[in-house]
């Protein structure tokens, strides 16, 4: 009965703590871009990367200390990727080569 609490505990904090940064994927990227807001995302999930890869690679976490890392270092694993995955992303420039015409006049219907 503990070792199912604490992996339902476990795997809620890890989408709680993972949520922010997800987040900040979705609503920071684009237009809304800035450097401070993409340099305090990166920050977050370092260190929650961190949390997570130690844990997987040594069965520690900072306040429960030694837990089983069978099932548990997978989901820390998956985590690990998703938060190295989540960083806001600057707009993509639109880039015109010459010779060639620009997508928004390529549906341009003549009258």
């Amino acid at each position: 009965m503990n070792n199912i609490f604490i992996f339902l505990a476990f795997t809620a904090v890890s989408v709680l703590f993972y949520l922010p940064s997800l987040l900040s994927k979705i609503y920071l990227s684009g237009p809304r871009y800035s450097e401070l807001k993409s340099n305090v995302t990166r920050i977050y999930n370092f260190i929650l990367l961190t949390i997570h890869l130690r844990f997987a690679m040594k069965g520690t976490l900072p306040f429960l200390g030694e837990l089983d890392r069978d099932l548990f270092g997978w989901i820390s694993l998956v985590m690990v990727l998703a938060h190295a995955f989540t960083n806001p992303s600057p707009p993509e420039p639109i880039t015109y080569h010459p010779g060639r015409r620009p997508w928004w006049k390529i549906f341009r219907f003549k009258r």
